[in-house]
């Protein structure tokens, strides 16, 4: 019950061998933070070359200088923009969402209640999938009123 979250927490490596770079990010290390704030540090060739720390809802320091923050999105939109190359995407194109296009018109309430939405015929759907399986493994037909 209740609205669905995803946290990500242990670290992961990203590596860059034609440049001699790597970076490690630990997600979810901070003790008396919530799960979605990180930190790590970008290598060169072995050596230390910045820190990264941050909240992966919210905001991007390297070395204490802020490189994003979503605070800034009313001047520099950088998310849901339409796609401008093609005017006639599929009807399952992301840009015809209904809680994406919320989200554009800064309606967040809405886009919450959107999601939902579509989180329950998500479910809904893959309840009719597995019993279907079910029915199938059982002898039964494909389809459930055949």
């Amino acid at each position: 019950m209740g609205t669905i979250s995803l946290q990500s927490i242990g670290s992961f490596n990203v590596e860059d061998t034609e440049n001699g770079y790597s970076a490690t990010i630990k997600m979810g290390a901070y003790k008396l933070k919530s799960q979605d704030f990180f930190y790590g540090e970008i290598m060169k060739d072995g050596a230390k070359v910045c820190t990264i720390e941050g909240n992966y809802m919210g905001y991007v320091d390297f070395d204490g200088e802020r490189y994003w923050d979503l605070r800034d999105e009313d001047t520099f939109k950088k998310h849901f923009k339409p796609n401008q190359l093609d005017r006639s995407p599929l009807p399952s194109d992301c840009t015809k969402r209904a809680d994406r296009n919320c989200l554009v018109e800064d309606d967040f309430d809405q886009a919450q209640a959107e999601k939902e939405k579509l989180e329950e015929l998500q479910r809904h759907d893959r309840k009719l999938r597995a019993e279907c399986d079910a029915r199938r493994e059982s002898g039964g037909s494909k389809f459930a009123n055949i």
